[in-house]
């Protein structure tokens, strides 16, 4: 029996200071970590953590990490980490976030397994990076293709018909040697140029819009 519970007593030791050291580690680093319980409870956040979201150490231990979830934050994205760390040592993932003054930021979640001398799972290590710029670059970009499609799409559509007629018209007043067929076609041309115009004015619209859109997504 007393072995037991000198066996007991140090094995608690020896999870104290390596969570000391654990920590001393981690409030080095200049990602936001958390180590939570195997239930996901928080026990620890570091420095970076309570400076970057504003919450302390006092203020989120006890709490599941998602009390950190707001408007935009996808639900399932988080539904599926839960899911994947029961399966795995190891899970990523990127996901919306809140600070405690409300704003939004994007984190990529890198969520390690903690094994006692039992091979059981007693803790796990959270260190999340902000790729809050990166998030919005790839917005940008994919503006950027939504716009390039347009353009393409007007491209091959709104603008071959009035240019194909134009084309067919300048041709055919070439065999044309009559005044009348000649002032028909040049009436023809005029209603053609002008449908060009308003799909070039029309795109040209579209375009404007689509970089003052991107602009906004980059401020």
């Amino acid at each position: 029996m007393e072995r037991t519970k000198a066996d007991a007593a140090d094995q608690i030791n020896r999870t104290l200071v390596e969570n000391v050291r654990l920590s001393a580690l981690a409030d080095k680093i200049n990602s936001l970590v958390m180590i939570t319980d195997n239930t996901g409870k928080i026990l620890w956040v570091n420095s970076t953590f309570e400076r970057f979201t504003g919450y302390s150490l006092i203020e989120v231990a006890g709490k599941y990490p998602n009390f950190l979830h707001g408007p935009n934050t996808d639900v399932s994205v988080q539904d599926k980490i839960n899911q994947e760390i029961i399966k795995s040592d190891f899970v990523r993932g990127e996901i919306i976030n809140y600070t405690k003054g409300g704003e939004e930021y994007w984190v990529e979640l890198n969520i390690s397994a903690i094994y006692d001398d039992s091979c059981k799972v007693s803790q796990y290590i959270s260190i999340s990076n902000i790729i809050t710029e990166r998030k919005r670059n790839e917005a940008i970009i994919e503006r950027q293709k939504e716009a390039f499609r347009q353009v393409a799409w007007a491209n091959s559509h709104s603008l071959r018909r009035p240019v194909a007629s134009i084309l067919s018209l300048a041709r055919l007043s070439e065999e044309c040697i009559e005044a009348d067929e000649l002032r028909e076609i040049h009436s023809l041309l005029k209603i053609s140029a002008d449908e060009l115009d308003i799909e070039l004015r029309k795109l040209s619209k579209d375009i404007n819009q689509l970089e003052s859109d991107i602009d906004t997504i980059g401020e």
